[in-house]
């Protein structure tokens, strides 16, 4: 997350997470954790909820209508 902030006008790092992101962080690195029947969260758990957060806002920062090609499913009103 440091790295997708840093300013390049100023070379600062800066942490551009919202308090509601870093606590889905969290979440997601306790059910990864769970998942693996482990009681601790560790570095892994972090990194796959991290690569989660990532994917996620990779696809809701792509507009359906950016693929043509791309079927959605139509109906039709009788």
């Amino acid at each position: 997350m440091r790295k997708a902030g840093i300013d390049s006008r100023t070379q600062e790092q800066r942490i551009t997470a919202t308090t509601r992101q870093l606590e889905s962080m969290i979440r997601l690195s306790e059910a990864h954790a769970r998942m693996r029947w482990s009681e601790e969260v560790e570095l892994e758990d972090v990194e796959e909820a991290n690569r989660l957060i990532k994917s996620a806002l990779r696809e809701s920062a792509v507009s359906r209508f950016s693929f043509p090609s791309f079927s959605y499913p139509t109906w039709s009103i009788p």
